[in-house]
């Protein structure tokens, strides 16, 4: 499969996307799964600078401990607690 990668390599950040039209989508969603799993096993991070997003955030569970996101619902809720500030973004389980 086709990877595009960029980043910052000063500060060792790299980003990784996989180039694949729809007749490979279900391979290249396995590859990225593989990538993310030893990123993380090799202390990395599955995000830099730009967040989480919606294509990896089922993955923030495999990175961040329960107490992790725990805090993390928690000052979301202090700095938003009627929850109006992107309401359809959710921190996973």
């Amino acid at each position: 499969m086709p990877i595009c990668c960029f980043g910052h390599a000063g500060d060792g950040n790299f980003h990784v996307n996989i180039l694949f039209n729809s007749e490979k989508e279900k391979k290249a969603l396995k590859v990225r799964e593989k990538l993310l799993k030893e990123v993380i096993e090799l202390s990395g991070t599955i995000s830099g600078e730009h967040g989480i997003g919606y294509i990896k955030r089922s993955f923030v569970n495999l990175e961040l401990s329960p107490l992790q996101i725990e805090m993390m619902k928690k000052l979301k809720k202090v700095f938003d607690p009627d929850g109006i500030l992107n309401p359809q973004i959710k921190i996973p389980d």
